[in-house]
């Protein structure tokens, strides 16, 4: 937590019965195509994690931050990034199958939840490349490691990086000429009508 707080991220007043803590962090980058991304870093608690066990606390993380984000609707160069991160003694089979499923769609909204088992000392979370919000995957892979700091495990895969940043630039400047053109459409709206 020392961590995310060092790199800028402010505790935010989390539901107690249902997390440990959460923080949460807003940036902004032109090379995402102008937007900001609201990042949520939500932890919680099982003894004994199962698949049912990181589903719904995904589900109940994604819930939780779609109301706590406020500002701008999700979508208008504004967007939310959810890492519940569950915290247990023992893993089964069906909670790291769980997290080896991609994460769903959703509009402006990113999930990647992450497992950590305090009994083998590791931490585990989706690998492959993120088709929706692939963008923000590698800004989402650091801010894993700033909540797992030395812990062993698995980070998402930075495959495709150059074809991201390829996208982020042809992204950019495609905003930049629509930010262009109605400046401009306004000013001979203005000049002419």
């Amino acid at each position: 937590m020392q961590r995310l707080v060092a790199a800028g991220y402010q505790a935010h007043q989390a539901d107690p019965t249902t997390f440990l803590a959460g923080v949460r962090r807003a940036v902004f980058r032109w090379r995402w195509g102008f937007t900001r991304l609201h990042t949520f870093v939500l932890f919680g608690r099982v003894e004994h994690a199962t698949g049912d066990h990181v589903r719904e606390f995904t589900a109940l993380a994604l819930r939780w931050a779609e109301q706590a984000k406020g500002g701008m609707p999700r979508g208008f160069q504004t967007g939310a990034a959810v890492l519940p991160v569950l915290v247990c003694n023992t893993a089964d089979a069906s909670a790291l199958e769980q997290l080896n499923r991609r994460p769903a769609k959703r509009f402006a909204l990113f999930e990647l939840p992450m497992l950590v088992d305090l009994s083998q000392g590791r931490w585990a979370t989706y690998t492959g490349r993120m088709r929706w919000g692939g963008v923000y995957q590698d800004f989402l892979r650091a801010q894993q490691q700033l909540v797992v700091g030395d812990l062993d495990g698995d980070a998402p895969d930075t495959k495709g990086a150059g074809r991201r940043a390829v996208m982020s630039v042809v992204m950019s400047v495609a905003m930049a000429g629509m930010i262009l053109f109605g400046v401009g459409y306004w000013f001979v709206y203005r000049l002419f009508f």
